[in-house]
């Protein structure tokens, strides 16, 4: 049997070989360039957080929960606080209230008639005060503006017990209407003990 020279298998294997390394470098491209991505993704810095972040972090979660339990450990429960009776307002006497003073009695005064007598006006009048002498009055007077609204004053005098019933009393104001006195009168009554009434009227006589 006759072998192949060492130049034939030369040429033949030289050709096998370099075959055979295209066909594996064709092959294993992919998987370098695979691994050359990754080797450039590995190789790009990716962020992390920084250290002072994540320190920062931690030292606030310390602190809170450290404020915490400080807060819980130092906390005291208070005593139930007790009631307190309500204060007592101290009792006042009652104010004494003075009782009324009774009211001030005055005598009463009403010219009963009106009428001329020899050209000068004449009035009877009652007056009361109690039932005392001349019914506890003590004087009457009558006055009559003049012409300058001047008050002309006349006493009234006491008819007596037997007139009416002891309270009338009569007079003759000053002047007349001819000497151009006013037609209004001014009566002032005084009883016992200083009490007064005083009452204005007009004069319906023509007088």
């Amino acid at each position: 049997m006759n072998r192949p020279s060492r130049r034939k298998l030369a040429a033949f294997t030289f050709p096998a070989l370099a075959v055979a390394l295209m066909l594996s470098g064709c092959v294993s491209s992919p998987a370098a360039d695979d691994d050359s991505s990754q080797t450039a993704e590995s190789a790009s810095p990716q962020a992390d957080p920084s250290p002072s972040e994540s320190t920062a972090d931690d030292d606030t979660g310390d602190s809170d929960g450290n404020d915490g339990n400080t807060q819980n450990s130092g906390e005291t429960t208070p005593p139930p606080v007790q009631p307190q009776p309500p204060a007592q307002t101290p009792t006042q006497s009652p104010v004494a209230t003075p009782s009324p003073s009774p009211s001030v009695k005055t005598p009463t005064i009403n010219v009963i008639s009106q009428r001329c007598v020899s050209g000068r006006l004449t009035l009877t009048m009652t007056a009361n005060y109690d039932s005392s002498y001349r019914k506890g009055i003590r004087s009457i007077v009558v006055e009559r503006p003049n012409e300058y609204n001047a008050l002309i004053d006349a006493d009234a005098s006491w008819l007596g017990p037997e007139t009416g019933q002891g309270n009338q009393w009569t007079v003759q104001p000053a002047g007349s209407r001819q000497q151009r006195f006013k037609d209004t009168l001014h009566i002032t009554v005084s009883a016992d003990g200083g009490a007064k009434k005083i009452i204005d009227t007009a004069i319906t006589a023509n007088c």
